[in-house]
């Protein structure tokens, strides 16, 4: 059975997450390249989806636990619905998660890293607006 046409509604959004010169973690000196959050946020007026990637090397099990709870929240919508992926970027910051001693700085990025993750999500679901989705077969 075919969903109502302009059922789906999408919206995406791009936060920057890049750390400030002045609070990047030991060993790393400078900024080479920009970190983003991207998230999409899709809603067919049953339920919501969310699509997150973030520029890290890895999202960790503690971060993802705290964040794809409090995305639910904001979404109204299942766990189970929300895919948040890392590009396993080299260029960021591993964002440790205070288990062990190390630069105050790694909780600080930890921290702002959860706020952009949220602010994209936010976004996303303000700019959320009609969409149409397809695929095709050649055959």
């Amino acid at each position: 059975m075919a969903a109502e046409t302009g059922a789906l509604s999408a919206g995406a959004a791009r936060v920057d997450v890049t750390p400030a010169a002045n609070t990047l973690p030991v060993p790393y000196t400078s900024v080479r390249d920009h970190l983003f959050v991207r998230a999409i946020v899709l809603d067919n007026h049953v339920t919501r989806a969310a699509l997150v990637g973030v520029d890290l090397i890895v999202i960790d099990e503690p971060l993802w636990q705290e964040v794809s709870q409090k995305i639910a929240q904001e979404l109204h919508c299942p766990v189970e619905n929300i895919v948040m992926s890392a590009t396993h970027s080299h260029s960021s910051p591993y964002p440790e998660d205070g288990k062990k001693p190390s630069d105050p700085n790694y909780a600080v990025f930890r921290n702002n890293l959860k706020e952009g993750i949220l602010t994209a999500i936010r976004e996303a679901k303000s700019k959320l607006q009609p969409a149409r989705m397809g695929f095709g077969d050649r055959n």
